[in-house]
This record gives structure tokens, C-alpha cells and sequence, in this order.
């Protein structure tokens, strides 16, 4: 066997033990190369185990608190319409209880006087949606503003109009939309020269806001219902009820803080919607400023 083995491999000059040790160095290499093929495909399997980051539990989002929009029941407008209703702008006594949400500015504005006394900018908004004459509303607004019985008696200040960024803003709007702008109406302001944020001329959206403030925003929210109906604190006096709002209302956002009356004439910034015992309702804020002739206000009439 030996032998016929040698003559096999003697004619090719090849031994068999040479012959022996190359099939195990190609066995040997074989099974190396599987090996190492078998462990290189378990590497990226490996290394992505390896560098795989858990997945970790998405924190729960903390609810924001919405402000829940409520308007009481509103008593029918049994009325005439009167002179001072279409000087105060109301061309109905139909109202609107939600408008579209946005507003539009009465376009006007007024030269500064050079008295040197300190101006306030007044810009006058409608929400879109309402029917309401924003100019003759606008001027209604500004000649309570700079009557001599309001803010600016004894030349203390002037209300003057812009269409621009103001000092203070007065809207009149839905009984709707002011619920939703002004959530707490009778919280005082910063004053009127605390710095806020840059109103838009037009639609400008209402939102309500849990923390903000109608005065920390500059803004006096008026429902029409309200200029239309008067104020059951004022009776049939609605010329006195729509100064008492006007003048109560900025001076929130002057600063001036819900006041209270127990007996006599009230404050204006007494709380005086509703009726009051032993107290006289009052819709200025100097009700003693002595009044030209020819500037003062309408007085209010059983008709009115």
C-alpha cells in the first residue's frame, strides 16, 4: 500500500507526507474561514446590542387650564330708541351675544396738545360681527374720557385718539367675546405706562387667558348688551350707566383698584352694576370738577 501510494506521488515528485500536510493546512484554513465569517456577521448584531439605548417613558403632558366662557341670562330690551343711543352709536336695540372674535379699529386721530400734560392714546376697537356706528361710538367714548369730571379733570392727564399702538384700548363687543377677554373684569392694572404687548390694528383674536388681566393688558372690554341696556344699578339712567362704564373701566387700567361704598355718594370705582343700599350711584371720577356749558355731558332722563 505504501509503496503504490509513493509511486502515485513519485511521478509528480510529491511525497506523501507533503501531500498530508497540505490537506490539513486546507482544511485548517477552511474551517478558519468559516469561523471568522460566522463571527463577523455577529458583529454588527453585537455592537448595535451593545449601543442601543433603551427607550425611555414619554412624560405625560400637564393639562392646560381653559377658561370655561359663562354669560347669565340676559333680560330682554324693552325700549325706545333715543337720541343718545344713536350719539352713543347704537343703531338697535338688538345685540349680538357671540360676534366673530376679532375687531377692527375706528380709524381716527388726534393732535397732541402742547400743554404739557401727560397724554394717554385712546384707540377705539368694535369686534366684527356687531352692529354698532364705531365712529359716533368712538367719539362717545372719547368726550367721557376727557370730560372734566373724568381721569384728566384739572388737566391731570388727555386722552387722545390714535389708530396706533394705545395706552388704553376700548372695545365694545359681544356679551360673549368680553366674557372670554375679560374672565375678571374688576382686577386692577399696572397703570398706564407699564410696558405691554403691541395690540394689531385688525384681527386681533379673542382668547381667553387664565393669568392676564384685561387692565395688565390695557384693554376696557364694553358689551353691547350692556351700552344698549344700561346697568340695573343705574335703572333708566343708561346716559349714566354708559359713563359709569367708560370711566370705571379705564380706571382699572390706570391702576385705580375696586373700591366699595357704604353710605353717600359712591366712587366710581365702586362696584355699582347692581343696586346699592345707602349709596348714591356716581359715574366720575372727580363728580365735583366744575363743568363749562358748552362741554357738558347730556343729563340722563327717564327716556333715556
Amino acid at each position: 500500500m505504501s509503496r503504490r501510494s509513493e509511486g502515485l506521488f513519485a511521478g509528480r515528485g510529491i511525497s506523501w507526507r507533503t501531500a498530508a500536510i497540505t490537506v490539513v493546512v486546507v482544511i485548517v484554513a477552511f474551517a478558519a474561514g468559516i469561523g471568522a465569517g460566522w463571527g463577523t456577521s455577529k458583529i454588527p448584531g453585537m455592537y448595535r446590542a451593545a449601543n442601543e439605548t433603551s427607550p425611555s417613558p414619554t412624560p405625560t403632558p400637564t393639562p392646560t387650564p381653559s377658561i370655561v366662557v359663562s354669560v347669565p341670562p340676559l333680560e330682554p330690551i324693552d325700549r325706545e330708541l333715543t337720541e343718545d343711543d344713536g350719539a352713543a352709536g347704537v343703531v338697535s336695540l338688538d345685540y349680538t351675544l357671540h360676534g366673530e372674535d376679532t375687531f377692527s379699529a375706528v380709524p381716527g386721530e388726534d393732535p397732541i396738545p402742547s400743554d404739557g400734560a401727560p397724554v394717554r392714546l385712546v384707540r377705539v376697537d368694535v369686534e366684527d360681527g356687531i352692529d354698532i356706528n364705531g365712529p359716533a361710538f368712538a367719539d362717545y367714548v372719547m368726550d367721557i374720557l376727557n370730560d372734566p369730571r373724568g381721569w384728566g379733570s384739572e388737566n391731570r392727564m388727555h386722552f387722545v385718539r390714535t389708530e396706533g399702538v394705545p395706552d388704553v384700548r376700548i372695545v365694545i363687543a359681544s356679551p360673549y367675546t368680553v366674557a372670554a377677554l375679560c374672565p375678571n373684569p374688576h382686577a386692577t392694572g399696572q397703570g398706564a405706562s407699564a410696558t405691554r404687548e403691541p395690540t394689531t390694528d385688525n384681527g386681533e383674536t379673542a382668547t381667553p387667558t387664565a393669568d392676564a388681566t384685561c387692565a395688565d393688558r390695557g384693554t376696557a372690554a364694553i358689551s353691547q348688551y350692556d351700552w344698549i341696556a344700561g346697568l340695573p344699578g343705574y335703572g333708566d339712567d343708561i346716559v349714566g350707566a354708559r359713563q359709569y362704564l367708560i370711566t370705571h373701566d379705564t380706571g382699572h387700567i390706570l391702576g385705580e383698584a375696586e373700591g366699595e361704598c357704604v353710605r353717600g355718594t359712591a366712587l366710581v370705582m365702586a362696584h355699582q352694576r347692581e343696586p346699592m343700599e345707602d349709596c348714591e350711584t356716581n359715574p366720575w371720577a372727580f363728580p365735583d370738577a366744575p363743568v363749562p356749558a358748552e362741554t357738558s355731558s347730556p343729563d340722563p332722563s327717564p327716556s333715556s
